[in-house]
């Protein structure tokens, strides 16, 4: 029986590279769900009701929040993604000098060294076809990388691949 591992395997690409947003209603709710579905992501998450209510909002308010923000910052936006417990939009920033906007607009700012635009390119340059060991490739914003998914981390493959 032949047994393989998988491995995740974390590769940076090296690539060199003002609207005004109206504050979030800090009031705006989520989404109208009803009971049942409240009652799973309970016992799912382990979450109380009002802090899901809570998290729900501050999601709707990330979705409009984004797109703007991505226009607004342009060449140095990072992406964008919720913070661990789900209360705030994290937006990555490229220029430090752009934080304030981040914040004025009710998101945290993240200094990171990739644009989301420059983690897009290298996946868009990835080969179409590749060795079977290799099986995914994406972006991973909140890491500020790429991150392929394969069977064995120091196969010729993925080297080949990452090169």
């Amino acid at each position: 029986m032949r047994r393989s591992a998988r491995a995740v395997i974390v590769v940076s690409f090296s690539t060199a590279i003002g609207c005004q947003i109206d504050e979030p209603d800090p009031e705006a709710r989520g989404p109208d769900l009803p009971d049942e579905v409240f009652v799973a992501l309970e016992r799912d998450l382990g979450q109380p009701r009002p802090a899901l209510e809570r998290r729900l909002a501050a999601e709707a308010i990330a979705t409009e929040l984004t797109p703007a923000l991505r226009d607004q910052l342009g060449a140095s936006f990072g992406g964008a993604w919720m913070n661990d417990d789900g209360s705030a939009l994290v937006v990555g920033i490229t220029d430090l000098a752009r934080a304030d906007e981040v914040r004025r607009a009710g998101a945290e700012p993240l200094l990171v060294r990739w644009t989301l635009g420059q983690l897009e390119a290298a996946i868009a340059r990835a080969p179409a076809n590749v060795d079977r060991a290799i099986h995914a490739w994406r972006v991973d914003a909140a890491g500020n990388r790429i991150v392929i998914t394969a069977d064995d981390s120091y196969s010729p493959a993925l080297s080949a691949f990452i090169t």
